[in-house]
């Protein structure tokens, strides 16, 4: 089974409410259901300090009055939609993340209305399409939590160090840098001015075929996809010009022995 997953990153002015809209929408448009919902709530404590339950909810309930931080999931299998969204407290910036379950011989969504609707509706900074082999790791690599997609040219944790918030990091992922790329790309338009070989990025991207096609989502925002062969390519070729966050080949770090 192969989890085909998104990840999108820091929203203006988005809160719950608009987020449970859109993907309510989305899984109708592209026939993908959503079950339950968990959100976390505040438990009682005795008097020692802040504490969190959770509560699971019909998703159909939680549409008429959603809350923050929450996870979704469908009891459907691959015609299902699993995911969650943060608004920024436990992250540093607001994340959304989904996934699909699929077969081998199952015919795959229509991704790019993903984008579509993500892009237009809820404007995020950058966002992302990959796979894995299981819904946790897809969790674990969109929340930064150590999981990789390029293990042998990926440091998982240089993305959550560009925050500036959580640690720091000049938020390199809103302007002119991009994680790693990907088979489907959501970007902005301070990527695509992003220069590489006397270009911009735009104008690189343009100048062969073999590196992809971009099409414009409106406000701002482009989707950009790219052939699977060409992915090794890519993230070659943008890495050594520094346009690539998490890029770090193996070969090339330097390990500390006491």
């Amino acid at each position: 089974m192969t989890i085909y997953s998104f990840a999108f990153y820091g929203f203006d002015g988005v809160d719950s409410h608009a987020v449970v809209t859109v993907l309510d929408k989305l899984s109708r448009e592209i026939g993908a259901s959503i079950d339950t919902v968990t959100y976390p709530v505040e438990a009682e404590t005795n008097g020692e300090g802040e504490a969190l339950d959770f509560t699971e909810e019909i998703w159909s309930n939680f549409v008429r009055a959603p809350r923050d931080n929450f996870r979704f999931s469908s009891e459907s299998g691959s015609s299902g939609m699993d995911g969650g969204f943060n608004d920024g407290v436990s992250y540093g910036i607001p994340v959304l993340d989904i996934s699909f379950s699929m077969l081998g011989d199952e015919s795959m969504p229509e991704f790019f209305t993903v984008f579509e609707a993500i892009g237009t509706s809820l404007k995020p900074f950058y966002g992302f399409l990959y796979r894995t082999e299981s819904v946790n790791k897809s969790i674990s690599y969109a929340l930064m939590n150590g999981a990789t997609v390029f293990p042998e040219v990926e440091n998982p944790f240089l993305f959550a160090d560009d925050f500036s918030v959580w640690r720091g990091g000049p938020d390199s992922y809103k302007n002119n840098c991009l994680r790693m790329v990907y088979e489907e790309n959501l970007l902005s338009s301070s990527h695509l001015d992003a220069r590489i070989d006397d270009m911009s990025l735009r104008e690189w991207i343009e100048s062969r075929k073999e590196n992809g096609v971009i099409r414009d989502l409106s406000n701002g925002r482009f989707w950009w996809g790219v052939h699977p062969s060409e992915i090794e390519r890519l993230n070659s070729e943008l890495g050594t010009s520094g346009l690539l966050i998490s890029w770090a080949p193996k070969k090339n770090r330097v390990r500390n022995i006491p």
